[in-house]
């Protein structure tokens, strides 16, 4: 059957679908936009194509490729030889920044042998600490650092060894030789105990020699030599007499300077002088370690003589001595020095 409409009517009619799912012409589109931008990636500029080419050099500019300069690194310099080990052996003997103890007495001829003071500390006299630095009484390991001045504890050891050079120096033990070994445990004070000794002896214008050291003149660190005419075969170690008189020079300067040569030194003839002082002597050998041998030995016969053989007029009694040696436990077994035939050396064979 026929429909009554025609097609003119039926293209009039409005359309029901939904425009989405109408297909729309290519210009009503809308541009496609970037996700992340506002504007339309018509509006963006265009890619400017790669080029191979190379630009030329500039004006007065090298051709040649560039390599960046390294930068230099200062590295430190190193210590001069000898300052680690001196840094490491340096003795502070004052803190400014500790408090000054009040009413301190300090070491005389009276207090080390006054037993009302056994427990007290009593402080070292100023003018003695160039002494005691110059025999090397004073260790690192003791903490001198800590306090404003040095001092020390006067223990019943310390008075009993006060007496002993009272009775020494103007009593009946006078002229006697006395000898005494310190013994204890590490850090019990033995070495501060031998720093009161030669601190006392100073005090009595006593004449110290002194070895800071045992352990050094034994591990072959120091030259050594036969001794002519020992039987058995003794060695010296020059360089370690030269050190030993330069303290004992320096230390006993007071001393030292008001004695004169007395006694004859065929050896030393052409370095004596007639009017030469002990002082003057014992630098000798520091000057010439070659000789500090026979300088040592004539030094030692000059503190040790009774009565003169040249200079009468100018002898003056001679003074005690004290001789300190820190690690004795040293000496007492084989040294790690050598003789010609390869065998080791004792260190009581060691003269010096």
């Amino acid at each position: 059957m026929v429909s009554h409409f025609c097609w003119g009517c039926l293209s009039g009619l409005r359309q029901t679908a939904p425009r989405a799912l109408l297909p729309r012409p290519p210009s009503a589109l809308p541009a496609a936009t970037a996700a992340f931008h506002t504007s339309a990636a018509r509006y963006a500029n265009p890619l400017k194509k790669k080029s191979n080419s190379v630009e030329p050099p500039k004006y007065r500019q090298a051709k040649s490729a560039r390599m960046k300069k390294k930068k230099v690194i200062e590295k430190p310099k190193p210590p001069a030889p000898g300052e680690r080990k001196a840094l490491r052996k340096r003795i502070v003997l004052s803190n400014t920044n500790a408090l000054e103890v009040p009413g301190m007495q300090d070491l005389s001829v009276e207090t080390m042998i006054d037993s009302r003071l056994r427990g007290s500390v009593v402080g070292l006299p100023v003018p003695m600490l160039d002494q005691l630095r110059a025999v090397q009484a004073f260790k690192p390991t003791q903490g001198w650092y800590i306090f404003r001045r040095p001092g020390t504890v006067l223990r019943r050891e310390t008075l009993e060894m006060g007496r002993l050079f009272e009775r020494i120096s103007d009593g009946p033990e006078k002229g006697k030789v006395v000898k005494r070994i310190v013994t204890g445990m590490r850090g019990t004070g033995k070495s501060v105990h031998l720093l009161q000794a030669m601190a006392m002896a100073f005090l009595k214008k006593w004449v110290v020699f002194t070895v800071p050291e045992a352990q050094d003149l034994v591990i072959s660190h120091t030259a050594y030599a036969p001794l002519p005419g020992t039987n058995p075969i003794q060695y010296v170690q020059k360089d370690a007499t030269s050190a030993l008189l330069q303290r004992t020079a320096l230390a006993n300067k007071d001393v030292l300077s008001e004695l004169r040569i007395c006694q004859e030194h065929p050896e030393l003839a052409s370095f004596v002088r007639p009017n030469m002082n002990l002082e003057e002597l014992a630098r000798l050998g520091v000057q010439d370690a070659s000789i500090a041998w026979p300088v040592f030995q004539a030094l030692w016969s000059e503190l040790t003589a009774t009565e003169p053989k040249v200079n009468e007029k100018k002898f003056k009694p001679r003074p005690p001595i004290l001789v300190t040696v820190d690690g004795l436990a040293h000496w007492m077994k084989d040294s790690k020095y050598r003789s010609a035939e390869f065998e080791p050396i004792h260190a009581h064979d060691l003269v010096s």
